[in-house]
């Protein structure tokens, strides 16, 4: 079948593509098969996920420097099949994740078996709320699998900070070959977080966007994209956007009427929800829950956001929603 190669099994080979549409640096996911067939000798170099800020076209180095050196800002999740001494590599078979086109990774994993054998590897790489995983699985389904429940690799980050402050960033791959080499082929690719839609890259594409999907990874009836521009976990079906309802005293408000004072108190509503820090929310009225009117515009600061219903509003219902 059809597949993205992002190098053929021939020395010195270096080879990137992109998604054209970003995704967001707040929260997003992504998940993809690859396979490395054909390896001479050793079988080299590896591929990296990289999210960067520079041009659709950005493309380093080979070999060792898996066509990733130079790109920046950035960062990348390598899955490297040789050890490299002078990149202070761990083992030959591992994962790092790397910054700003250094191979020099900020932490690394070392696999459970080879990727040189010709098997079918699946990847996760989320990051939500400042927290960049991975996750990895040997299996040759053609169809997504489970994700398994625990990552292999964690790293605390501000993607936004790392990439100079952007909002969004370019999505692709990065190889490359050396002295030895291999087919690295890209299978399957899906991302959330895509800022727009969530997209389906699928092989022989070159990369362009398939078709839409709306994937629901924890079943819990909201889509990845959906729960990841919501602020919410889409791999725990615990975690939803809903709101919290709760009281607060209003302070002593003077009331004037008929030339005369009188202190009066009650209670105040206030919402609560879980939300993207930076990301703008609507806070919205109805008397009758098909007209709606908004009433308040709030940018999060947190992964929390409350909001207290002012005491002059009359009863009636109200919503959040999320300013895509």
């Amino acid at each position: 079948g059809k597949v993205l190669r992002v190098t053929p099994a021939t020395t010195s080979q270096s080879g990137s593509f992109f998604c054209s549409s970003q995704i967001s640096t707040a929260n997003f996911s992504t998940v993809f098969s690859f396979r490395f067939t054909n390896p001479h000798i050793q079988g080299s170099d590896g591929i990296a996920l990289v999210i960067q800020r520079s041009s659709l076209g950005q493309l380093g180095s080979g070999g060792g420097y898996l066509g990733y050196s130079g790109i920046s800002p950035s960062v990348a999740v390598e899955f490297d099949t040789i050890c490299n001494g002078n990149l202070n590599d761990p083992v030959a078979e591992h994962v790092g994740v790397d910054l700003n086109g250094s191979l020099f990774s900020q932490t690394t994993a070392n696999l459970p078996s080879t990727m040189k054998d010709g098997g079918r590897w699946w990847a996760w790489v989320t990051y939500f709320q400042g927290t960049l995983k991975v996750y990895v699985l040997k299996n040759e389904s053609t169809t997504e699998p489970n994700r398994p429940s625990e990552p292999i690799l964690s790293m605390t980050l501000d993607l936004k900070s790392q990439l100079g402050g952007n909002t969004s960033a370019w999505l692709g791959f990065t190889g490359g070959t050396g002295a030895d080499w291999m087919n690295q082929d890209i299978l399957y690719w899906r991302a959330a977080g895509v800022v727009g839609n969530p997209v389906l890259l699928s092989a022989g594409s070159s990369g362009s966007v398939a078709t839409a999907v709306m994937v629901d990874s924890d079943g819990d009836g909201q889509s990845d994209a959906m729960e990841l521009e919501a602020g919410t976990d889409p791999y725990n079906a615990n975690s939803r956007f809903t709101l919290s309802l709760t009281s607060a005293a209003v302070p002593p408000i003077k009331t004037q009427s008929t030339g005369s004072g009188s202190d009066a108190t009650g209670q105040q509503l206030v919402l609560t929800w879980p939300s993207v820090p930076g990301r703008w929310y609507n806070i919205q009225i109805s008397t009758n829950l098909s007209s709606w009117s908004t009433i308040q515009q709030i940018q999060a600061l947190g992964n929390e956001t409350t909001f207290q219903v002012p005491a002059s509003e009359a009863k009636a219902f109200y919503r959040v929603g999320v300013q895509y």
